[in-house]
């Protein structure tokens, strides 16, 4: 809403880590969804107690440039945190830890649409 509105906003969901968890692999922070053949060497890759300590969460901020009201999806930046640390997505940033919302939401779609049906039946 606040990306519609112009205003200032927030929209904070509690869970636990059993929700954490699956999203983060999903949204592929940092190379959660790391997947391995020998599972002799999983425990170099992937820590689970990196991702999902005790309040373990999931940020994705907004940036929109000054003077606009979110009329030009493009010009919107997402910068998303895991545990209050930047995370890398699995699309190009457009500098740094920012990363334009129609690259994400387009990426995640297409990601959404291979794996869930989401037709009414």
């Amino acid at each position: 809403m606040a990306l519609v509105t112009g205003e200032h906003g927030a929209s904070l969901r509690f869970g636990h880590e059993t929700c954490v968890l699956p999203l983060a692999c999903l949204m592929e922070l940092d190379s959660v969804n790391y997947s391995c053949d020998d599972l002799e060497t999983l425990h170099e890759h992937w820590l689970d107690y990196n991702t999902i300590p005790k309040a373990c969460n999931i940020q994705m901020i907004f940036y929109r440039p000054v003077g606009t009201t979110g009329n030009r999806p493009d010009d919107i930046l997402v910068k998303v945190l895991l545990n209050e640390h930047e995370a890398l997505l699995p699309v190009k940033a457009v500098d740094g830890p920012y990363y334009r919302w129609t690259d994400l939401r387009r990426y995640y779609d297409h990601k959404l649409a291979t794996v869930i049906d989401w037709r009414v039946k």
